[in-house]
């Protein structure tokens, strides 16, 4: 796909249905065509997306909220043993 149309011509060279794009788009969160600035199918016929800069999801970088620290969680019982402090 190139800017929300189809290449009809690279459908049938790797011989692929609009509707398995479709459903390779909505698997990917996108359901209206016109969001894709470029689609492409990968050797291993999985689906690459790029979106239309206007298109993509908001980041907190966007909102210019910062991050908080991230922690990572660790089991307090590990085989029967209680872990007070790691």
């Amino acid at each position: 796909m190139q800017n929300g149309k189809f290449i009809d011509k690279n459908l049938k060279k790797i011989r692929f249905s609009i509707d398995n794009i479709l459903r390779m788009l909505r698997e990917k969160n996108v359901f209206d065509i016109n969001e894709v600035e470029t689609a492409i199918i990968e050797g291993s016929g999985a689906l690459s997306v790029l979106k239309k800069s206007q298109k993509n999801s908001v980041t907190r970088e966007d909102m210019n909220i910062v991050n908080t620290t991230s922690s990572i969680f660790f089991p307090v019982i590990i085989e029967g043993t209680i872990y007070l402090k790691l």
